[in-house]
């Protein structure tokens, strides 16, 4: 399952590079889903940078359809292959 998490909640939670190593590990699929709780999934991003844990809210979490549209709508429309 490709899974995206939404770009507000990495920037807010995570320092610039932490945030930026957990996108590339989305980006090369590599971040598993470890644990799960009602509201939130527990992840862990492998990195160049060693393996983050987090755990992300559902809410934070999009469909490969859902990042597209997110990525559409923020670019005015535009898909610029993000």
């Amino acid at each position: 399952v490709v899974m995206y998490i939404k770009k507000w909640f990495l920037e807010k939670n995570f320092t610039d590079t932490k945030s930026t190593a957990i996108k590339h590990a989305l980006v090369k699929k590599d971040v598993s889903i470890v644990g799960e709780s009602v509201k939130a999934y527990h992840f862990i991003a492998y990195t160049t940078y060693g393996n983050i844990d987090f755990w992300c809210p559902k809410s934070c979490v999009m469909s490969e359809e859902e990042y597209v549209k997110e990525v559409m709508a923020s670019n005015g429309g535009i898909n610029i292959g993000v």
